[in-house]
């Protein structure tokens, strides 16, 4: 008995370490003031097709030239890549080396223009020299030839690059924006790979990754996280900040479907669904940060609280809902005694309860701006009901007052664990998912969904495990979410969580 819990709880924990690093994490903060930009401790190297740029960035104003990045510093002529916003066009330039005139040019581009204070989730992927696509919040856009009749032979040296700015002389500006989460990337992302991470930090390994900088930690230097792809260095008073980006520990979205509901979990197995209006552009992400906030302004958390999940609707100012069924330490709940408080963003001083506490089922709540912070909080009206049946104290006052406890047969004879991961290869290793139990289930039910909310797995015998596939075909590796129910001696418990398909 002894050693199959060593195992189970074994195959639990290294499972489990899967998990990705906590943390709200740091922005660079551009100014737009003369000297303060970004340069690479060293050459980029060579950059070819196919490759993609992603990064988030908030506008302060609406400044006709807005240089992101330059792989190259442009001094002799057009050389490598450059992105930037130029006169209400998003546009990425290519050059050949021949010239600083259009004929050494070449380039895309979509019109658009940035609202200053607002987050956009900017994206470009290349497969060929022609063959591209623009994103914006992580929906493609229409993109069209710009100026340069270069020979579409991109130009590469060791002359090191820029953010935020390009080489004295020519047509000086420099970007007055806040950025975070930066990548160049050595293939083309797809469009699944792009929404999955845009609300989410990385770890640093994907495939293909050169450059990855967060821009946290301290000091003159910006760390790559990438492997094969240059540090920056700090440039004047370039400062970093809190971030208030729309980024976490983990994320999931509606796939982009307008009217479709995302759902997710929390640390602690409560559920959340957000479920969009109608109209305008879709796509909307839940992203969890896997830490208690900077600040607890307003609120007292539960015991077990040490996170906080928010909303990033790309279809500003539409009016969302946000479900949550509690789950895990706070499944039993009494009701009205936990409550929902919401805040903007990393940069709101406090939170502020919002007055929608749990029924027997679920606490729910409408918010009318395009993104923000959620978390669960004790709710400070809250009396707990008093004690049905008090133990009286023994007549006269006397007698043997003794507290014998009873043992608890069930605590270690049965015991059910989930683990997070496993990897249907047929390699007879982990192939299959389901519970880790030697207990007899009075009922049981199990639940799998994928990203959008589609159940891909249903099934009432525990023996029944979960093969990674759906309608005959292998599912996409990823995360997915499990929901689990079941009756062990007469008690009712549920599980959920989530479900990383591996390789």
């Amino acid at each position: 008995m002894l050693n199959r819990w060593i195992f189970l709880l074994s195959l639990f924990l290294s499972l489990n370490a899967f998990a990705q690093p906590p943390g709200p994490g740091r922005s660079m903060d551009f100014n737009g003031v003369t000297g303060e930009y970004l340069e690479f401790d060293a050459s980029l190297g060579q950059v070819s097709f196919p490759f993609t740029i992603t990064v988030w960035i908030r506008p302060n104003t609406d400044i006709d030239f807005q240089r992101i990045f330059d792989s190259h510093d442009q001094t002799n002529g057009y050389v490598g890549i450059r992105f930037l916003y130029v006169n209400g066009r998003l546009t990425l330039t290519m050059g050949d080396g021949t010239s600083r005139s259009p004929a050494g040019r070449w380039g895309y581009g979509v019109p658009f223009n940035f609202t200053p204070g607002q987050w956009y989730h900017l994206a470009v992927t290349f497969s060929s020299p022609t063959q591209r696509v623009f994103w914006i919040n992580g929906n493609p856009v229409q993109s069209n030839p710009g100026g340069g009749t270069g020979s579409q032979v991109l130009a590469w040296d060791n002359t090191v690059g820029r953010m935020g700015t390009n080489f004295t002389g020519n047509l000086i500006s420099y970007l007055d924006a806040e950025m975070d989460e930066f990548t160049y990337w050595d293939r083309s992302l797809t469009t699944l790979e792009i929404r999955d991470m845009m609300c989410h930090k990385l770890t640093g390994n994907e495939p293909d990754l050169r450059i990855y900088y967060r821009f946290d930690g301290t000091g003159n230097t910006v760390t790559n996280l990438a492997t094969g792809g240059p540090n920056a260095t700090i440039n004047g008073n370039l400062s970093r900040i809190n971030s208030n980006a729309p980024i976490g520990d983990r994320s999931v979205h509606n796939g982009h479907i307008a009217g479709a509901s995302a759902t997710g979990f929390t640390a602690t197995s409560d559920q959340v669904m957000v479920e969009p209006g109608s109209g305008g552009d879709p796509g909307t992400h839940i992203f969890f940060i896997d830490e208690i906030p900077a600040n607890t302004n307003g609120i007292d958390l539960p015991p077990s609280i040490e996170h906080y999940w928010g909303v990033f609707n790309v279809n500003r100012g539409q009016v969302y809902s946000v479900e949550t069924v509690l789950g895990g330490a706070l499944a039993n709940a009494d009701t009205n005694e936990i409550e929902l408080a919401t805040r903007g963003n990393n940069h709101f001083t406090g939170w502020s309860l919002t007055g929608d506490q749990n029924t027997p089922a679920e606490i729910f709540s409408a918010i009318y701006n395009s993104w923000g912070h959620f978390t669960l909080a004790e709710n400070p009206d809250y009396v707990p009901p008093p004690d049905p049946d008090p133990d009286p104290d023994p007549p006269g006052g006397g007698g043997d007052t003794t507290i014998v406890e009873e043992e608890d047969t069930n605590a270690l004879d049965c015991y059910v664990l989930f683990p997070s991961a496993f990897s249907p290869n047929g390699d007879g290793v982990n192939d299959l998912f389901g519970p880790g139990t030697i207990c007899d289930f009075d009922s049981y039910k199990l639940q799998i969904f994928n990203r959008w909310g589609q159940r891909v797995f249903l099934s009432d015998d525990w023996e029944a495990k979960f093969d990674g596939y759906y309608s005959g075909q292998r599912l996409p590796e990823g995360t997915y979410v499990y929901k689990a129910e079941f009756t062990v001696d007469g008690e009712y418990q549920q599980e959920s969580g989530y479900i990383t398909i591996l390789p």
